[in-house]
């Protein structure tokens, strides 16, 4: 994983944290102790879209970045033997799709906000999938990544926080 994925990772487990901070219930003991195995609460599922980097092979592209599912799985870990975020189990779906395929793309948007309902989503969409990154805010769900289209940065608003961590003159912090 890049360090700009590291970065955004770190951001949106921030943005959970502080979004999920105020919803125990008055009098309720809120979030664990540091270092305390998290085992309570509905967990927190982040989305994480992966180039299928078979497909990218099999038209003569060689990149392979590693199996994003296990890293995924240890962040993922590595959270939750911390506590969790506010108490709550953190999972991480990763989900991969054919970057030179937008109808792929829009699957995997799909299957991430509708099937498996996260919360929000890291990376997004790259190349000509980025299309699908519009599903992602359409479906109101968080949307961090490196650099995204200025449509879907335009898209972001009050119930769909969009964040880039390109903060260029044409994109900025949204």
């Amino acid at each position: 994983m890049n360090r700009g994925v590291a970065m955004a990772f770190a951001t949106l487990v921030a943005v959970a944290g502080a979004a999920c901070a105020g919803e125990s219930q008055e009098g309720e003991q809120s979030g664990s102790a540091a270092g305390d195995p998290v085992d309570a609460g509905e967990p927190i599922r982040l989305g994480f879209p992966t180039v299928d980097y078979e497909a990218l092979r099999n038209v003569g592209v060689e990149i392979d970045r590693g199996d994003h599912a296990v890293i995924a799985e240890a962040l993922a870990a590595a959270v939750n033997e911390r506590g969790g975020i506010d108490g709550r189990p953190l999972e991480i779906e990763v989900v991969t799709y054919d970057v030179l395929n937008p109808a792929s793309a829009e699957a995997a948007c799909v299957q991430l906000t509708e099937d498996l309902g996260v919360f929000a989503v890291l990376t997004g969409f790259a190349g000509p999938a980025a299309s699908s990154n519009r599903c992602l805010t359409d479906h109101h769900v968080a949307v961090l990544s490196e650099e995204l289209d200025d449509a879907t940065l335009a898209a972001g608003g009050r119930d769909t926080p969009v964040f880039t961590t390109n903060a260029g003159p044409a994109r900025q912090m949204q």
